[in-house]
């Protein structure tokens, strides 16, 4: 059958009762994480098949073959890896992941390396990231490991922490000095000055405010330590890169928690991870794991139950829906369970974390998600003041391509405005990602125009797939390296009265095993595309005039990938993760 808005249906009965049996089959949980909206039980039908299952296998036992090549002590491993591959069977890899390097690195629980690339062990049968080739040829070459602190910011698994400022916060105590230290350790001219950045617009902040006070946890008897910094980065003038400044480990300063610069030491490489560990927890908490997938989840189910099969913009958003609920399924049971892969990694306590996961879905705006508009409250849009900024660049350079085929589609189905207000479906499925017995996302505004309507399935559209793509196949060459980034402080943030030694850097970095753990889970999470943007299935439209619509959208993606390939060649570091062919259609990983 043809699509049709209800409006339109030759009968209308069937199609209510045909959403009355969804609604009733598509039951909503609200239990975990508590107050956010998950399908309560999965069904068979949208259970992983065999096939994607054989994937993950794949990657669980060549996780095992690196395991195997590490080198660590013999004594247990061979036991840990065996029983590991042999108790697989066909299950998601989070829970055998977690168990597995947990048991693989028992001989060596709480020891850490003596030098921070020692910790490069881990790649033995893996080829190491960029990251770790630049950083092995800098070596101590801090404006290296400053540059790439910053590209983070823009480019790494987080770029969403980063905004312009014209004033620094009144909490935040830098001053001229600091800024003075700042720039000759970054050999900038002496007529640099903080007041210049920040009347020029090149002064940028990440603020880690929602960290302030959480409370933390522990991994076998140790406690795990968490900074609510803010961080403080500068353009240079001219177009030039983007530099970390200074880093105040928390948000109220003292004579114990000074502002630290670049030219403090090792104890600038303890602030930076501060703001690293503070990072990869809003990565994974708020920005990864509620604004794409558990705001997709909501879409999913309201999807389901207010948009009857045959609408077309029900057809428009499967292919993006495939397996979510079952990657989601499997994140509620073992990623955020208490006990799981994130309460044994990262810093907040697990109820915490729940916590943070609720506030990051009330804090986002799924209609505000339009690329400049996202991009423009957070003073990013000039490209003269910051004229590096991968993910902002490349994520521009293929939204008109996705807009204008999610424009294609509408029209084909909606003749203007007044289909648009006679869509019931349409209204409620708008009211219900809102509703505290729907989605439970923020409240939408109603969408009265076929602009309005475009942009928001667009928005849609690019969640499930450039948005996941960005914060998810980023994570394994940033995240893998523990000296770059980990979840956790394994000792309180630096202070004024810290050693200025590299030892005490180090014991802020993580043990051999929850580097491990934290690796493998990364390496599983960026390992894994089963589809991808613009590759639709034959099945997946039935109207024939759909796929003139993809066959322009192809042409306009490999467009897209040309640009995105040519412009990746002069980059300080490689960013891969928007071109079309390594972004999948939904979030399945």
């Amino acid at each position: 059958m043809l699509p049709e808005l209800p409006q339109d249906a030759r009968d209308r009965q069937a199609r209510r009762d045909r959403l009355a049996r969804a609604r009733e089959r598509v039951a909503i949980s609200t239990a975990w994480p508590p107050g956010v909206a998950t399908l309560a039980t999965l069904p068979l039908r949208d259970q992983f098949p065999p096939s994607f299952l054989a994937r993950l296998q794949v990657v669980a036992l060549e996780l095992a073959g690196n395991h195997a090549s590490i080198g660590f002590r013999d004594d247990g491993l061979r036991g840990a890896l065996r029983e590991f591959v042999e108790g697989f069977e066909l299950e998601i890899p989070s829970n055998g992941l977690h168990a597995a390097a947990l048991k693989a690195m028992r001989n060596e629980p709480s020891t850490r390396p003596k030098a921070w690339d020692e910790w490069h062990r881990y790649f033995a049968a893996f080829d190491p990231p960029p990251l770790v080739q630049t950083l092995h040829r800098a070596h101590h070459d801090g404006r290296t490991w400053d540059r790439a602190f910053a590209w983070q910011r823009i480019a790494g698994p987080n770029p969403m922490m980063l905004h312009r400022i014209d004033a620094l916060p009144d909490a935040f105590a830098v001053d001229g000095a600091a800024f003075a230290r700042a720039a000759a350790h970054h050999g900038w001219g002496a007529d640099d000055g903080l007041d210049a950045a920040l009347a020029e617009g090149r002064a940028f902040l990440c603020d880690y405010a929602a960290l302030d006070g959480v409370r933390t946890g522990s991994h076998a008897g140790v406690q795990k330590h968490i900074a609510a910094p803010f961080a403080l980065f500068v353009a240079e003038r001219g177009g030039g890169p983007l530099w970390p400044v200074a880093i105040q480990c928390a948000q109220r300063p003292s004579a114990d928690d000074p502002v630290f610069t670049p030219a403090d030491g090792f104890r600038w490489n303890m602030a930076r991870n501060a703001v690293q560990a503070a990072d990869a927890c809003m990565h994974e908490v708020v920005v990864h794991l509620a604004r794409t997938h558990l705001v997709m989840e909501a879409v999913d189910l309201c999807c389901e139950r207010e948009l009857d099969v045959d609408h077309p913009l029900h057809i428009l958003l499967r292919p993006h829906l495939q397996h979510t609920h079952a990657i989601n399924h499997q994140a509620r049971d073992y990623l955020i369970a208490p006990g799981g892969i994130v309460d044994t990694l990262f810093a907040p306590a697990i109820d915490e974390t729940a916590r943070l996961v609720r506030a990051g879905i009330d804090g986002f705006d799924l209609q505000g998600a339009v690329p400049d508009d996202a991009l423009g409250r957070r003073g990013l849009l000039d490209v003269d003041t910051l004229a590096q900024h991968p993910y902002r660049d490349d994520l521009r350079t293929l939204w008109p391509a996705l807009r204008r085929f999610v424009d294609g589609y509408v029209r084909l189905y909606y003749r203007g405005e007044t289909d648009v207000a006679g869509d019931g479906e349409l209204r409620a499925f708008v009211q219900a990602l809102s509703a505290d017995d729907g989605g439970r996302l923020r409240p939408l505004r109603p969408v009265h125009t076929l602009d309005e309507l475009v942009d928001l399935f667009a928005c849609i559209v690019l969640t499930a797939s450039a948005q996941h793509a960005a914060v998810n196949y980023s994570q394994w060459p940033y995240f893998s390296v523990p000296a770059n980034a980990a979840g956790a402080l394994w000792r309180p943030h630096v202070r004024a009265d810290t050693p200025d030694t590299q030892q005490v850097w180090l014991d802020h970095l993580p043990p051999w095993d929850m580097a491990g753990l934290l690796s493998d889970t990364v390496k599983q999470l960026s390992a894994i595309q089963v589809n991808t943007l613009g590759a639709y299935d034959r099945r997946d439209f039935v109207d024939q005039r759909v796929w003139d619509l993809v066959e322009t959208f192809d042409r306009d993606l490999a467009c897209v990938q040309d640009r995105l390939e040519q412009r990746d060649r002069d980059r300080f570091l490689p960013y891969p993760f928007l071109q079309p062919h390594r972004v999948p259609a939904s979030i399945h990983i």
